[in-house]
């Protein structure tokens, strides 16, 4: 599927872009396979194609086993963004600590001033997940890293996590160096995955192909030349991994094949509706929430990745 099909997603990169080039930080999140990594690749892109932009450094976090690894890959996908695609550091050993990145930084920028002393960055790291379940204090030296390096200097960063990177910022935020715009991801909105479906595989696929997918874009690839490596259960078992037992609760009282259901009529234990946090996390699982003509608010299951509890639930 053509990446620009997306039309929503688009907007976000857009949006986004515009927000991290202003030097102001962000957070990129949504549940498993909900297309975090993809979009991050996308925004890359979007930076490296206009020359105005700040300079990206995409850091993916899939091989970092500790914390101490991070400085390692940091400083590889510097050299691999503002050098030399290969990114290969002529250091013996790569940094695995802060006082060896700024040492080795240090070097780099003496030896070519020209391609760090005026660099300006933006650092996209992804899967930040894999700083759990102790990133206090890495987080912390990040931020110092941020506010006094100054060749090259950093002016801001997209955190791009999942559903429990979510919980820890929303426990730390006064440990980031300032306010983070929220960027959450859920399932493309059923009318533009229904002309998705229409204009590519004709419209007599759109019924059959959204009731399998319900709009979330890796079950979507199937379909468009993809072939995932998944089955439903794995996933569905990951998902609810991922969640609350409240929002458990809730999705329990839904109907598994995506009927509306009255979101006044959805109390909590305490006799409360559901709040406004726990259905953004549930519109990241793959929820939709709707408001009617009449200010009736219904919500419905769209994605089969929730529609039941695997069986170690």
């Amino acid at each position: 599927m053509p990446d620009a099909a997306f039309i929503s997603r688009q907007g976000l990169i857009r949006n986004l872009h515009q927000s991290l080039q202003n030097g102001k930080s962000a957070l990129m999140v949504g549940g498993p396979l909900i297309g975090k990594s993809t979009l991050a690749r996308q925004l890359l892109q979007k930076f490296k194609d206009d020359p105005a932009s700040l300079s990206p450094v995409f850091i993916p976090l899939e091989q970092m086993q500790s914390s101490a690894d991070f400085w390692g890959i940091l400083m590889k996908g510097i050299l691999r963004d503002l050098l030399d695609p290969n990114g290969q550091n002529p250091y013996r050993k790569g940094p695995d600590s802060l006082a060896k990145l700024m040492t080795q930084l240090h070097y780099f920028s003496e030896k070519k001033p020209e391609r760090f002393l005026r660099k300006k960055l933006v650092l996209l790291i992804d899967d930040c997940d894999r700083f759990l379940p102790d990133a206090a204090a890495c987080i912390a030296q990040i931020e110092n890293m941020r506010m006094e390096l100054m060749a090259p200097s950093i002016e801001a960063i997209c955190w791009i996590g999942g559903l429990s990177w979510l919980d820890w910022v929303d426990t730390h935020e006064k440990d980031f160096g300032g306010p983070l715009r929220r960027y959450p991801l859920s399932t493309v909105p059923i009318r533009e995955t229904r002309s998705i479906i229409q204009t590519q595989l004709g419209p007599e696929k759109v019924a059959p192909v959204w009731e399998e997918t319900g709009g979330h874009p890796f079950l979507l690839e199937k379909y468009f030349g993809g072939i995932p490596n998944y089955t439903l259960d794995q996933w569905n078992q990951r998902i609810w991994s991922d969640l609350r037992p409240a929002e458990k609760a809730v999705l329990n009282r839904l109907d598994p094949k995506g009927k509306w259901h009255i979101l006044d009529d959805l109390k909590m234990e305490d006799g409360t509706k559901p709040s406004k946090t726990l259905l953004d996390r549930l519109c990241m699982a793959g929820v939709i929430v709707r408001t009617l003509e009449q200010g009736i608010a219904v919500l419905r299951i769209t994605s089969p990745l929730i529609r039941e509890e695997g069986p170690d639930g």
